[in-house]
């Protein structure tokens, strides 16, 4: 393949040209449709792979006799993943499948191998990027975890629906480093919908806010149950001018908070710096959303058993 295709790429970007050469000659060139797998959980690690264009969801199987699993993380153009093939065989800890059509690079660890022989220097600098790439991984995956177990442990303990509308809330806020958002719910009752939470607007604005049910991306969301990942929302071509309510950012996140096939509420994030949201950020607040949503659900059926049981001590007593 041409290297200056490699070149573009972070990881390769330091490489020598004349190195760089010898190693795009034996890089493969792969391309993938929507849905593609890449590589196969379980299988044998032979290679890495880097996006040249597209991106890759890594999913790991949680029951498999189910058919159950999780994706882990969503990576773009410019990522790499599969990199500990080129230190052990060892057999792949997830799947990779491609989303929509994708191009790759893929680097065996014999071309690896070869690279060491040719240039040691150079193998340890792409060797170091990797690690240096990793480490960010872990760490974001460490934060992730307690965002998850936090979440977790709210959804399992607290009885009432404002305990657990603050915690998830601020978990989310400062995981993602939204400036500014809101957790939206469903009125049932009463009709219409209630900000229970917000930050990062003005004293005052978020309580003046009238978000309705059937209108902008709310409304969107609410309809169709999808999430939104918005990296700009004056060129997204999903959002028109009609759409907007006045406490948007230039980077959006929208999530809803769906069980039984009923959206109950929504998590708006928002950040005054575009494309500022990953996808992995958009995946960590569907999977605590999904829970979120379950512990509302129960929070209301406790709420609403309550009142049925005050309603009948007082018919009693009088």
């Amino acid at each position: 393949m041409d290297s200056s295709r490699l070149k573009t790429v972070p990881i390769f970007s330091t490489i020598e040209p004349a190195v760089l050469d010898g190693l795009a000659a034996i890089v493969e060139e792969k391309t993938f449709a929507d849905g593609g797998e890449v590589f196969h959980e379980g299988a044998s690690g032979d290679a890495m792979y880097v996006i040249l264009d597209g991106a890759v969801k890594i999913v790991k199987m949680i029951d498999p006799q189910k058919g159950l699993s999780k994706d882990l993380a969503i990576l773009s153009a410019g990522d790499f993943f599969g990199e500990m093939s080129l230190i052990d065989k060892s057999p792949r800890s997830a799947s990779a499948v491609s989303l929509g059509s994708s191009t790759l690079a893929r680097v065996t660890s014999q071309a690896f191998q070869d690279l060491l022989q040719k240039s040691s220097i150079t193998a340890a600098n792409l060797l170091f990027g990797i690690i240096q790439t990793v480490s960010g991984r872990l760490r974001q995956t460490n934060s992730e975890l307690v965002t998850l177990y936090e979440t977790g442990k709210t959804v399992g303990e607290a009885k009432q629906l404002q305990d657990i509308v603050t915690v998830v809330f601020r978990r989310l806020f400062s995981s993602t480093g939204a400036s500014s958002g809101m957790f939206v719910v469903k009125n049932e009752l009463a009709g219409g919908l209630e900000i229970r939470d917000a930050e990062g607007f003005p004293a005052g604005q978020a309580a003046l806010l009238k978000l309705v049910e059937d209108r902008g991306l709310v409304g969107k969301v609410f309809r169709e149950g999808v999430a939104l990942l918005i990296a700009d929302v004056e060129s997204d071509e999903r959002v028109s001018k009609d759409d907007l309510e006045g406490y948007e950012s230039p980077s959006m996140m929208y999530v809803p908070l769906q069980t039984e096939g009923r959206v109950l509420g929504i998590l708006i994030f928002g950040h005054s710096v575009e494309a500022k949201f990953t996808p992995n950020h958009l995946n960590l607040c569907m999977g605590v959303a999904a829970q979120t949503a379950q512990a509302i659900l129960n929070a209301r059926h406790r709420e609403e058993e309550s009142a049925r049981t005050k309603l009948h001590r007082h018919y009693v007593k009088f």
